[in-house]
This record gives structure tokens, sequence and C-alpha cells, in this order.
């Protein structure tokens, strides 16, 4: 199952991070942010876009380019979470036309894989199984950003 794996799915792996201690981070460094979720697989999406709003975001769940060509037009997302192996070309052409809208990669790492992402094509990177503390400082960083230029839609 290609699944996004965070919080109650990361208890049986070991982690130290508990649900309610996520709870206390959330609430202590992020307001409510637009994102966009571009996944192909609906349910991975949707595991995404359930944990996202439990924090109390606003989420749009995209499944095809042209669909979230539609939702960048019309919600203007803070951030876009994007999971799709061909997206290069898709994630130059948002941040040439979506200036304000942060570009995240969520994948699998690979054996060779660079470290991190493409600067010119993503704004970060994220390897599954995602820890709900790397999601929690993307998000806290877009939305101090937002703050200080004025991007407050």
């Amino acid at each position: 199952m290609n699944r996004f794996l965070i919080a109650d799915d990361l208890a049986h792996l070991g982690t130290n991070e508990t649900p309610d201690d996520m709870s206390a981070l959330w609430d202590r460094s992020c307001s409510a942010l637009r994102l966009l979720v571009l996944n192909a697989d609906h349910a991975s999406a949707k595991s995404l876009a359930t944990h996202l709003r439990k924090h109390e975001h606003e989420v749009t769940v995209v499944t095809s380019q042209t669909a979230a060509l539609e939702a960048l037009r019309t919600f203007w997302p803070h951030l876009m979470f994007l999971t799709t192996p061909d997206g290069d070309a898709f994630a130059r052409h948002v941040r040439a036309c979506w200036h304000s809208c942060h570009v995240v990669l969520v994948g699998i790492a690979e054996d060779g894989q660079k470290s991190g992402p493409d600067e010119a094509v993503f704004d970060h990177l994220l390897t599954k199984p995602v820890k709900p503390t790397e999601i929690q400082n993307l998000l806290a960083s877009v939305n101090e950003r937002s703050i200080l230029t004025g991007d407050v839609r």
C-alpha cells in the first residue's frame, strides 16, 4: 500500500512522537494555511489531507496536474505537496507563475538520490515515511514567510 505515513501510522515504527505531543507542537507554532495536495493516489492524498485538516488547515486535494492548475488559480495555496514522479516541469511552471506558493516534493528516497531537492524546482523535499515534526516545521516556516511577505489572502 502506497499511502502517506504520518502520526498514528508512525506509532508502530518506533518513533517517540505521540499524537498528543504533536498536538501541542502544532498548536503553538502554526496558524491555518491553504494547502494543495497533488497525488494520483487518492488514498495517500486523503491520508495527508486528513492529518492537515485535524490541525485546522484548509486543504484541497487533486489527482491531476490539470486539476492542480485550476486549484492554483482559485484557491491560491501557500504550499503544494507534489507526489508525482514526473513533477519537475510542472513544479517549474508553478514556481514561475505562483511565486508565493511553496512546492514540496514528497517521495521515497532511492539509493544515490541527492540529499535535498533541486532548489530551482522544489522548495523542500520530504521523504516517506514523513515524521509529523517535519511537516510541522515546514508549515511553520511557510507560515512565518507568509506573514513576513504579507501574503495573508
